[in-house]
């Protein structure tokens, strides 16, 4: 975890952890423990907090040292919207469909790319305009082996 640089990016762009736990929707207290790492980061933090420090989510998970300290969500929904009892939920197993698919593309290309081009094509097929892609996107990049 790299404090100083959470602190410093906050500074520089005005941000207090009070307007991070208003867009978490939690108490500043969480934020604190957060950035000082006594709570791990789940993929919700994350996104709040590239959007907030303005910084892409590849740097805040290298910055809360990597992958590996990233606290699971309850439930496989990936959706910050209540999903239609017609629609099927994002599980897990969809996921892992989802990057097998991205791996197995073999045109040359980033496997960032092409897990991006499996979700789209993925929530145009299901029509399901409620899933948060980026969030899929990360949580898949999660899902990879160790670097």
């Amino acid at each position: 975890m790299n404090t100083a640089w959470f602190k410093k990016q906050m500074n520089a762009l005005g941000v207090r952890q009070e307007d991070i736990a208003a867009a978490i929707g939690r108490d500043r207290s969480l934020v604190s423990k957060l950035i000082n790492n006594k709570t791990k980061f789940n993929v919700s933090y994350i996104l709040v907090f590239s959007q907030l420090l303005n910084q892409p989510t590849d740097l805040i998970v290298e910055m809360i040292g990597g992958k590996d300290n990233i606290e699971p969500e309850d439930g496989n929904n990936l959706s910050d919207k209540p999903t239609k009892a017609s629609n099927p939920i994002l599980n897990t197993e969809l996921l892992k469909l989802i990057l097998k698919i991205a791996m197995e593309d073999e045109r040359k290309a980033p496997l960032d790319l092409k897990i991006d081009v499996a979700i789209n094509t993925y929530v145009r097929l299901n029509g399901q305009p409620n899933i948060d892609p980026e969030k899929i996107r990360l949580v898949l990049m999660c899902m990879l082996p160790g670097e």
